[in-house]
């Protein structure tokens, strides 16, 4: 956080809000990134220490509030260990705010990897991941990286003749330096013919004609059909995170999701793949519970998560969330360092 904090832009608004088993905003409102307000933010940071649960809704809420700025783009870092339950509700909220980029950090072996995934995916941004044994501040130049200067925004893939759909994602995500850009979808017939890449690189339109050959039959990519299946359940899924959060998904998403598991033979929600042993052993004619004792995730201990007193307290798990106010440049600066192909 401290790095990402030194390497904020004379024109960029900020704020910082750190959550666990509470909530607190530095400033009432986003701040220019002046070096008096940086410093106020480092003494902040290092102020504070975690303990309680990991509470994100509250925070989350308040650094996705839309912004109404149309020249800025409002870009919110998480970084924290992801050890949270109401991971869907929390990525049903990332999609009510779109015009938001959400980049996610994630830290330690216990990291919610679906959730901060999903963080990044449905707020077209990015997600870095860093063990207690790895160089964090290796993995968090990277991530600033990445965060600081995104290669083309704005995406979108015009087919032109090419009988193309099911495309996903729907909204396509920023690019980003270092990891490729993958697209997923079908064509109900083969065909040749050109599609047009657009964006915005900085600050500018760009466009950029593929040609392509979709060819009447392709066996040894057979596995890509599988890959387009994921993809539609994930979209599928998106769509009503609430009811599932809830156990109570859209019955006409829910028959969707079961035919494509079956069909195309994919761990779902509602399909699964079940080993049946079939044969009974028990001690004395008579089942015997057996409990098996779980060991706590590295880097924590019991009574740091629990206390002594089986209270739940948190042992000193710092966490953090930046948002940035970003304008576009505007013309004659570069803000891409690297050329597309």
């Amino acid at each position: 956080m401290a790095l990402a904090l030194d390497g904020l832009h004379p024109r960029d608004t900020f704020n910082l809000i750190t959550f666990s088993g509470d909530t607190h905003i530095l400033f009432p409102n986003p701040v220019p990134a002046t070096a008096e307000n940086r410093r106020l933010a480092r003494e902040f940071l290092s102020s504070r220490s975690g303990g309680g649960g990991t509470e994100m809704m509250k925070a989350i809420r308040t650094a996705l509030a839309p912004s109404d700025a149309p020249e800025r783009t409002r870009v919110v870092c998480f970084m924290t260990d992801g050890e949270v339950g109401n991971d869907l509700e929390i990525l049903a909220e990332v999609q009510r705010h779109p015009n938001a980029r959400v980049f996610a950090f994630g830290i330690g072996s216990s990291v919610n990897h679906f959730l901060l995934d999903g963080m990044a995916r449905y707020g077209r941004g990015e997600v870095q991941y860093v063990g207690l044994q790895d160089d964090g501040s290796a993995a968090a130049r990277r991530f600033h990286e990445r965060v600081n200067s995104p290669l083309l925004t704005d995406i979108s893939v015009d087919w032109g003749s090419l009988a193309v759909t099911g495309v996903y994602p729907a909204r396509i995500p920023d690019l980003f330096a270092a990891k490729p850009l993958v697209i997923s979808g079908r064509y109900t017939s083969p065909g040749a013919g050109v599609i047009r890449l657009r964006g915005r690189m900085g600050g500018h339109e760009f466009t950029h004609e593929i040609r392509v050959n979709l060819p009447a039959s392709q066996p040894e990519n057979a596995m890509l059909a599988t890959l387009w299946a994921r993809r539609r359940v994930e979209d599928l899924m998106s769509q009503d995170f609430a009811g599932l959060q809830r156990g109570a998904i859209r019955d006409d998403l829910k028959q969707q999701i079961t035919q494509l598991g079956i069909d195309y033979r994919l761990m779902t929600p509602f399909t699964s793949f079940v080993a049946v042993e079939e044969r009974v052993i028990t001690e004395g004619g008579a089942p015997r519970r057996v409990e098996v004792p779980v060991e706590m995730p590295e880097g924590m201990s019991y009574e740091g998560v629990f206390g002594s007193e089986n209270r739940l307290q948190a042992a000193g798990r710092p966490m953090s969330m930046a948002l940035v106010d970003r304008a576009y440049p505007s013309s004659g600066e570069a803000a891409v360092r690297c050329p597309l192909p």
